[in-house]
């Protein structure tokens, strides 16, 4: 859970560097506040009531079907749209303040495009990350029965989208011994 908001987060920190890059020497103490925080206070609930419960045909523990909605759709919805918010906001800025320029420099249209196609990857590969999981338990939430390859997909895009934000810090580092 604390990927979808520190997700949201990058997202905040990439329209706000754009719109005033004024450094804040606190923004990453509330970013880490936001990402370990929030999701520390939503699973607070879950262990201190009864929430978790073991289904009797399976044998697993699964939590409430309210706080189902309301700690894990409630936020990753909240963040999706708040990423989504960020970026449009983020791409009508960049257009904004350059767009005089646009129609002269190639190079500032180049890089226009540059940042339209990987805002749109970054939705992309959070959608597509994440939709399995979503879907999975939409399916067992509204049914008795689980779909296994679905699960398989989920269990390994969910912890890709921070793997593969690791490896790409890895290989941006020039000085990092290979």
């Amino acid at each position: 859970m604390s990927t979808f908001f520190c997700t949201a987060c990058i997202s905040f920190y990439l329209y706000q560097q754009l719109s005033s890059p004024e450094p804040n020497r606190f923004l990453m103490y509330i970013f880490g506040a936001i990402s370990y925080g929030i999701p520390l206070i939503i699973t607070l609930p879950l262990t201190f009531t009864n929430s978790i419960i073991q289904d009797t045909e399976t044998a697993w523990c699964e939590t409430d079907r309210v706080f189902e909605l309301t700690l894990w759709f409630g936020p990753l919805l909240v963040c999706l749209l708040t990423c989504v918010f960020y970026y449009i906001r983020l791409r009508r800025l960049f257009r904004k303040k350059f767009e005089y320029r646009l129609n002269v420099n190639d190079r500032l249209r180049q890089i226009d495009g540059i940042i339209s196609r990987r805002l749109t990857l970054y939705i992309l590969v959070f959608i597509v990350t994440w939709a399995p999981d979503v879907v999975q338990h939409f399916i067992s939430f509204f049914s008795s029965c689980s779909f296994y390859p679905l699960m398989v997909i989920q269990n390994l895009l969910a912890p890709s989208q921070g793997n593969s934000s690791l490896l790409k810090q890895i290989n941006k580092r020039p000085n990092w011994p290979r």
